[in-house]
């Protein structure tokens, strides 16, 4: 029996801040995680550090998900996870073609670049946001650091930006304006 035996049962939030996959180098652009309970209390401690080790090192989705827990210096006993990962998880439909050997034709001001920006990406940016590219900006390390974790340990995708397998829900929650703009809410009602 540990202290933590009547908190850590139903279903926690983690919200991740990626770093890259070398983040250990630079302190300012380290992992950040933490963990809440489904009452929206922190469990145990943030954490900040790299987080490719554990991700490497775990053979399978219990696994990572207790590896973060212990990083938070706290124990997953069991329950659902709902993981909110803060970086594209994805790459545009217009790179993707690229990638496949065809390209598309047209000029397009920076920020509406189908192969540099997401749809969701282009959207905001005609509202005045600018939100990074995961193809032009440093922010590609973050973004196939994320979109190993949901190949790895949830890859089977609900709808646009959720996967989930097992007891895990992987969420895209980037970029950080969708969160709060007063577009998307309006566009929701």
């Amino acid at each position: 029996m540990t202290e933590f035996d009547g908190v850590l049962k139903g279903h926690y939030f983690i919200g991740w801040d990626l770093g890259g996959w070398n983040c250990s180098k630079n302190r300012n652009s380290r992992d950040a995680i933490v963990i809440l309970d489904s009452q929206g209390q922190i469990v145990g401690l943030p954490c900040r550090g790299n987080l490719s080790s554990i991700i490497h090192e775990s053979p399978d989705q219990p696994s990572f998900i207790q590896a973060m827990f212990t990083l938070c210096k706290t124990e997953y006993l069991h329950g659902k996870v709902t993981l909110a990962i803060h970086t594209p998880l994805g790459f545009s439909d217009g790179f993707r073609t690229l990638l496949d050997g065809k390209y598309i034709d047209g000029e397009t001001p920076s920020a509406l670049n189908p192969y540099l920006f997401r749809e969701t990406e282009q959207f905001l940016a005609g509202w005045g946001y600018t939100p990074l590219s995961s193809i032009k900006d440093m922010i590609g390390s973050q973004a196939t650091k994320g979109m190993h974790v949901v190949a790895k340990f949830a890859a089977n995708i609900l709808q646009t930006g959720v996967w989930q397998d097992e007891n895990l829900t992987i969420i895209e929650a980037y970029p950080s304006p969708c969160a709060y703009s007063e577009v998307i809410f309006s566009m929701q009602k």
